[in-house]
């Protein structure tokens, strides 16, 4: 048995041996060995994290909290078997104690436990022509699921890669696929998702630095979690895509460029969702001061609507331009454009909704060198035909996309929204926000915007998926003559002026809209200085006026921010910063009267040890609901060898109405690489 077990592993060594002959000098020169540890690291740290939020709203309040300790160790070590090239191994492992505490009402749970951190990760054939991958990792991150909230979280990841690039081949191949799960719960949100995935790519070089690749991908995520007080109902999303991205350069000179893109979808969640998108762009570079554009989209989507029935768009685009430069003082461009969008609903034969548009467009460019700075001077004029035709009053939107921070106004895409059909999802589609609770909704001119409730369940800086219905607008053609003019003037180094008017307007073809069709004048004028008044000392600031006049929304707006920036002692700078906008929504009770304070220190009292702290006050007591955003925070960072001391605070209150928020967060790590 010893001289058979011998013999096999001699012939695998020779095997091994042969065929590296094969492989380049520099890889034959690598040590051949059973085993070999090439190099071992790791880390040991301790962490401790609180977060804390008090609610109150009307006569209500409540207190969560959540507090968590950890200990870990871990080590990896990177090594080979028999050569680099057959397989190498990145292996680490190692202990995580957790203690983790959450308080909220209804709800108190506390557990003390010893899991584990693990990441195996193998690579065979690494520079050959089939290198192959196989990994599974299981660790537990600490998360930020919102600007104030982190919590610890099991992941569990296991998958393979494979590649298939030939030596003398000039297409490379790779297939990848992986499942994932993702557990915890903190104080208002709990994670549980599943997602498993495979894609395929082909790579294919081109002369001249282009290429092409051609990429499937499908995966299903299922996912149990979200906001604690909001009901949550596990969705399940599959969705398949492919993505066709390619570009050439083609020409004695290199003149021409040619990218494409394609990219189809189908996604199934509570309903299905198929799009296809092509769009190709030639770039036609004349000459050194000469170049031409020509660009062409198709769009295509087919979705299920959650009030029944289906709607299907269809969208073609294109135009073409050229640019031209004259030296470093003149720059024009031009281009002519059209555009035939069609919707669908219930797969009807004719369109529902048919617009189309085609026009022109120029601009110049003219920089003028002065004595003493740059005088720039742009002006611009488009001229668009829209022939609409509509059957239906309304058309419907669905999984639009915003990410909703603090408790600022965010505009939804659409114009004249019927706000009765807003319904607010979280970005997995398995909760449904409640308006009044969770987010309001404000009108103002043709816009509606969507603002979060601080109190509400939201998470701060978390991503919305909301559907709606909007207004068409009816039968109507009509033409819309656009005009922008600008002055900029740079003098004297540091400061800057400027005035600008743009001008739209409508002129009404055939038809009668059912909405007004906006025109709208607006003339803003401004300043500008960052000046250095002393050794390192800035002072800046910029203040501007603005005024519209329109059918459907005018207003004035006056901005002003004043700073200053100087350094102190010990290596340290500070920053005051104030800001003041005033807006007046002609007609509407939705103002701005907002003021801003910010103080910012930061520090290098010692060596490497950096520190920051910073308090802002804004409060906008313009709408109908006014609110008001504190935040305090202190950061450390002190680096000491191969010891890393880090420590950040942070309190924050939101007022909103009669609604009040106050968030604390306490994070410390002190962590050792060796």
């Amino acid at each position: 048995m010893r001289t058979l077990g011998r013999s096999w592993r001699d012939v695998c060594l020779l095997g091994l041996a042969g065929a590296l002959l094969l492989t380049p000098p520099f890889v034959v020169a690598q040590e051949i060995k059973t085993f070999k540890l090439m190099n071992v690291e790791g880390h040991a740290a301790l962490r401790y994290l609180l977060n804390e939020t008090k609610s109150q709203s009307g006569g209500s309040s409540g207190t969560s909290s959540l507090a968590t300790g950890e200990a870990d160790i871990f080590v990896m070590t990177h090594s080979y078997m028999y050569h680099p090239n057959f397989l190498q191994m990145d292996l680490g492992a190692g202990p995580l104690w957790v203690y983790n505490r959450v308080k909220a009402p209804g709800l108190e749970s506390e557990f003390d436990d010893l899991t584990y951190n693990l990441s195996t990760h193998f690579r065979f054939l690494d520079s050959r022509p089939t290198p192959f991958h196989l990994y599974y990792d299981h660790l537990n991150p600490t998360v930020a699921v919102s600007f104030t909230e982190s919590i610890v979280v099991t992941n569990e990841k296991y998958g393979f890669n494979l590649g298939v690039r030939p030596r003398h081949g000039k297409v490379n191949f790779t297939l990848d696929g992986f499942r994932s799960t993702t557990d915890g719960e903190g104080l208002t949100q709990v994670i549980d998702d599943t997602l498993d995935q495979a894609t395929a790519r082909i790579y294919t070089p081109l002369k001249n630095s282009g290429y092409t690749q051609l990429q499937f991908q499908t995966q299903s995520r299922t996912s149990a979690g979200g906001t604690r007080d909001v009901p949550i109902t596990p969705t399940t999303v599959d969705t398949n895509t492919a993505n066709l991205d390619s570009r050439a350069n083609m020409g004695k000179r290199q003149q021409f460029r040619l990218t494409t893109i394609a990219t189809w979808l189908q996604q199934q969640i509570d309903l299905e969702r198929e799009e296809f998108r092509f769009a190709p762009r030639l770039r036609w570079q004349h000459n050194k001061d000469l170049a031409s554009f020509y660009r062409y989209q198709f769009f295509t989507a087919d979705e299920e609507l959650t009030a029944g029935g289906s709607q299907d768009t269809t969208n073609h685009a294109g135009s073409a331009g050229a640019n031209y430069t004259l030296g470093e003082y003149l720059a024009i461009d031009g281009d002519v454009h059209f555009e035939d969008n069609k919707t669908r609903v219930d797969n009807n034969q004719a369109p529902d909704f048919d617009l189309q548009v085609y026009g022109a467009r120029g601009s110049v460019l003219y920089r003028l060198p002065l004595a003493f700075g740059t005088l720039s001077l742009n002006g611009a004029i488009g001229y668009d035909i829209n022939d609409q035709q509509s059957s239906v009053s309304t058309l419907s939107v669905q999984d639009e996309r915003h990410q909703l921070n603090g408790t600022q106004r965010v505009p939804l895409n659409s114009d004249f929204i019927i706000t009765s059909t807003i319904v607010v999802f979280n970005e997995n589609r398995n909760q449904i926000y409640t308006e009044g609770v969770d987010y309001l909704i404000t009108i103002i001119g043709a816009t509606t915007f969507i603002q979060r409730i601080a109190a509400g369940g939201i998470p701060d800086g978390s991503i919305v998926s909301v559907d709606y219905s909007f207004e068409t607008g009816g039968t109507v053609k009509y033409s819309n003559l656009g005009q922008n003019y600008q002055a900029n003037l740079d003098f004297l180094r540091y400061y800057n002026a400027y005035v600008r008017y743009r001008d739209n307007n409508v002129d009404i073809l055939a038809g009668t809209p059912t909405v007004p069709i906006g025109e709208a004048s607006t003339v803003t004028v401004g300043a500008r200085a960052d000046v250095p008044v002393w050794r390192e000392v800035m002072l800046g600031g910029e203040a501007q006026y603005e005024e519209q006049e329109g059918n459907i929304l005018s207003y004035d707006q006056t901005r002003y921010n004043v700073y200053v920036d100087f350094p102190i002692r010990a290596r340290s700078t500070i920053r005051f910063d104030w800001r003041r906008v005033l807006r007046d929504n002609i007609g509407s009770t939705e103002d701005v009267d907002l003021t801003r304070y910010l103080f910012r220190l930061r520090s290098r009292p010692y060596k490497r040890l950096g520190l920051t702290f910073e308090l802002t006050d804004e409060e906008d007591v313009g709408s109908t609901v006014p609110r008001e955003t504190q935040r305090a925070l202190l950061r450390l960072n002190w680096p000491i060898r191969k010891l890393l001391v880090g420590m950040q605070a942070s309190f924050r209150r939101q007022s909103q109405g009669q609604s009040r928020t106050d968030d604390t967060m306490v994070r410390a790590e002190v962590r050792r690489v060796f």
